[in-house]
């Protein structure tokens, strides 16, 4: 991954750091290109060969499930969608598995597309790939799809401006938006939030008195780009964020006086080898046989 330092985005920084009545709020927009970089094979393969046992069992599923038991699970899980949310859907054992037990359909219909596809596959791994960026000590590789929501512009800046306004900011933010804009062409643009449940949020208990947090991921794929946008919410009881913190969470140094040099390497040393990126046609997946079905070697930048 790499990070792109932008003085504009930084005074989206500024404006989003600031303290209410009630608590402290550390926010900002964090830009990213989609390079493909030697030492992000790992988290690919990892997540490459967890989709490819997803398909293999549901396809094993299917040989063993009659029509008409796959057509009674599908009405059970559609009458308790509005009870539990995906992951957490009971199943005939009442327990409440994760994707693992997907259906079939919900592999084809997730935020990102259908994950036989190498397009969904690598935009869900950009935005792991940036959670593990932003927040080095923690392993986000065990997120699933269903962890994540595509939204639009309007429901994203909906969201956005009533939390800010609800703790006590302008209710014009447009600047914000014009310069994300600027960057980031937001009508080319698809727009994810990350919603994760409380026992899932448990990255953050490290950070004393956090209350909440959002985050949301704005993916251009022309530009090859990603901005994170995120606001997160502290007891006014907890210690004050260091200002640099987010920048030594990415394990980010810039010590270069050049001003054209705008990008960063989050993670990696310079002797590493970094990729060109490759059409989506390139890539190969490899099943558990090790026949050739697609490879997640994603683009990062």
């Amino acid at each position: 991954m790499k990070f792109i330092d932008e003085n504009d985005i930084e005074l989206i920084n500024q404006s989003l750091s600031f303290d209410t009545s009630d608590c402290h709020v550390t926010g900002g927009c964090d830009l990213f290109t989609t390079k493909p970089v030697g030492s992000d094979r790992k988290l690919y393969k990892t997540i490459d060969k967890h989709f490819d046992a997803l398909i293999e069992n549901n396809n094993e599923s299917q040989n063993i499930i009659s029509p008409n038991d796959i057509f009674l699970e599908q009405r059970r899980r559609f009458s308790s969608s509005d009870v539990y949310p995906p992951h957490q859907q009971q199943n005939n054992n009442g327990d409440y598995p994760h994707v693992e037990h997907s259906s079939p359909r919900s592999l084809e219909t997730t935020p990102f597309g259908p994950l036989n596809q190498t397009a969904s596959r690598r935009t869900f791994a950009y935005l792991i790939g940036i959670l593990n960026a932003t927040y080095p000590d923690n392993d986000f590789s065990s997120l699933e799809p269903t962890d994540f929501q595509k939204i639009n512009l309007t429901k994203l800046k909906s969201k956005f401006d009533n939390t800010l306004i609800s703790l006590g900011k302008s209710s014009d933010q447009n600047w914000i938006y014009d310069i994300i804009n600027s960057h980031m062409d937001l009508n080319d643009c698809a727009f994810y939030e990350l919603n994760l449940d409380e026992s899932s949020s448990s990255f953050l208990d490290d950070e004393p008195g956090h209350l909440w947090t959002l985050k949301w991921f704005i993916f251009n794929k022309k530009r090859k780009r990603v901005a994170f946008l995120y606001l997160n919410g502290y007891r006014l009881s907890s210690p004050k964020l260091n200002p640099n913190l987010s920048l030594s969470r990415r394990r980010l140094t810039i010590d270069n006086d050049d001003d054209d040099f705008e990008e960063y390497d989050l993670t990696y040393s310079d002797d590493e080898v970094m990729y060109d990126d490759d059409d989506e046609d390139g890539y190969e997946y490899r099943n558990s046989n090790n026949q050739v079905v697609g490879n997640i070697e994603l683009e990062m930048r």
